[in-house]
């Protein structure tokens, strides 16, 4: 009886194992999640892993610069908490002066445009660096890239609304330069590049980009949108107060369908764009896109505890 016990114990520690990473690794109430779990040398054309997406990746003529590589982006908040990452990640580029567009549409979009982002709110997450050739003076970087969300796009027709990245140095104002920004497009007010809100969090980092978009399912009124970089606890849901940058009742958001990264070929003079990305996450909660990895103790804590339970069990039944 001792031995199989043992063989009871030792199998079951197996299995809670088993039990427990796969829970650690479940995406919540996701939308929409892509890790580029794809093979590493690939194009990202054609690909369609993930969950929540209507169609695998797109990438029209000539916009086929969209590589999987080997390896995740992470990010550690100021408290140790470590954000849930799998899979490989996307390498988004153009050697030549040709620009790079990958695109990939939510599933539950249809064809005869209904909203994707009715009324409500709902958070967006990614990891993203740039890389890639720059100057030594600022700005680094001159060509756009940039993670763009689109209106009513079936394919690649859709409207751009709302980005974050860093627009052509010809489109930008103001200073830092070479910083996370965001713009709009085809808003109610100022719209283009041209009106890009910059942040003081370089873009040469591995950076944890948080969105909250909040919308009231009117077409004819501004949307509101609050952007975080790298928030510093990711237990903690942050108020639109303390965003690093926000656009406020300035573009139409309820028409969202499409994420889009974009990186401008060389032009000018200027140096092409290349910017790495991974773990894109859409939910309606902050919990959503926040996953974190577990801590050791908690699953040697929960595994001891299915253990012991066990061992009880089978000792009543003796």
């Amino acid at each position: 009886m001792v031995m199989n016990i043992k063989k009871i114990v030792l199998g079951t520690a197996l299995g809670l194992g088993a039990v427990l990473a796969a829970t650690s690794s479940a995406q919540a109430t996701l939308i929409a999640y892509e890790g580029f779990d794809y093979t590493p040398g690939e194009s990202i054309g054609g690909k369609d892993g993930g969950i929540g997406w209507r169609a695998p990746w797109l990438t029209g003529s000539g916009w086929d610069l969209a590589t999987n590589v080997a390896g995740s982006l992470s990010y550690v908040d100021s408290y140790g908490n470590q954000l849930l990452t799998g899979g490989n990640s996307l390498l988004v580029g153009s050697y030549i002066s040709t620009a790079s567009k990958p695109a990939r549409t939510f599933a539950n979009f249809n064809s005869d445009g209904t909203n994707f982002l009715s009324g409500g709110t709902y958070w967006i997450s990614f990891l993203a660096q740039r890389v890639g050739p720059k100057y030594d003076t600022p700005p680094a970087w001159g060509r756009q890239a940039n993670f763009g969300l689109f209106a009513n796009a079936a394919a690649l027709d859709g409207q751009e609304r709302f980005d974050v990245g860093r627009p052509n140095t010809n489109s930008f104002t103001g200073t830092p330069y070479d910083t996370w920004s965001t713009w709009h497009a085809n808003g109610l007010t100022n719209n283009g590049a041209g009106y890009a809100k910059p942040s003081n969090y370089p873009l040469e980092d591995v950076t944890f980009v948080l969105i909250r978009i909040d919308t009231d399912n009117d077409p004819n009124t501004g949307d509101n949108a609050y952007v975080w970089f790298n928030w510093p606890n990711l237990l903690s849901e942050p108020s639109i107060s303390s965003a690093a940058l926000s656009d406020v009742g300035e573009v139409d958001l309820t028409r969202i369908n499409q994420v889009r990264i974009h990186c401008n070929g060389s032009s000018s003079g200027n140096t092409n764009a290349w910017l790495w990305v991974d773990e894109i996450r859409v939910g309606t909660t902050f919990a959503d896109v926040t996953p974190l990895v577990p801590e050791p103790s908690a699953i040697a804590l929960s595994v001891l505890g299915g253990l012991g339970l066990l061992v009880w069990r089978v000792r009543r039944r003796q």
